[in-house]
């Protein structure tokens, strides 16, 4: 008889696009290895593109072969929410400053399992104000804790505050948020 089984114990794409054309959305992969004996994906400088509104590049690793486990970096030099907003058809809020959300970056490397994921080296840039920290979320119960820095916030900037000036600086916020009920 004729064997219907195909192992394959390592296959690597290299340079492959994926496009969409509505909305419009590019995924490319520079280097994508597939080892599936092991129950391992790495994905290396995978780029993901949405209408130029949401550019993240991406590295990281899921090892599924003792459990899920996953760790990377995850970068984004272009978010724009209000375009984001657009994208899905839902209204700009009137008292957030359309401009303020334009050009967002966010960084951030990770860690986690189907338990918890940690987010450390988190940098957030919104207009002026830049926020660094990390964090944990916990599923089960669901609870976050963070350690966040904010070096300057102008709440004015973000939302009308009819001519008002709020300013701070170097805010730090720790703590944590839990839902007390478990999720089925």
């Amino acid at each position: 008889g004729i064997a219907n089984n195909l192992k394959i114990y390592r296959l690597k794409i290299i340079e492959t696009n994926i496009n969409y054309d509505t909305p419009k959305i590019n995924l490319s992969k520079e280097n994508l290895c597939l080892s599936c004996e092991k129950n391992k994906i790495e994905l290396n400088n995978t780029n993901l593109n949405i209408e130029s509104i949401l550019n993240i590049t991406l590295n990281t690793n899921l090892d599924n072969e003792s459990g899920l486990h996953y760790a990377g970096n995850i970068e984004t030099n272009q978010l724009s929410l209000p375009k984001l907003a657009k994208l899905f058809k839902q209204p700009w809020p009137k008292a957030l400053n359309y401009e303020a959300f334009k050009n967002i970056t966010f960084a951030a490397s990770f860690n986690g399992d189907a338990i918890q994921t940690k987010f450390d080296n988190i940098r957030l840039k919104i207009n002026q104000s830049t926020v660094t920290g990390a964090a944990e979320l916990q599923y089960n119960p669901f609870r976050i804790q963070q350690n966040i820095k904010i070096d300057k916030l102008h709440l004015n900037q973000y939302i009308d505050l009819n001519g008002f000036k709020i300013t701070l600086d170097s805010m730090a916020i720790v703590g944590n948020l839990t839902k007390r009920n478990n999720y089925a």
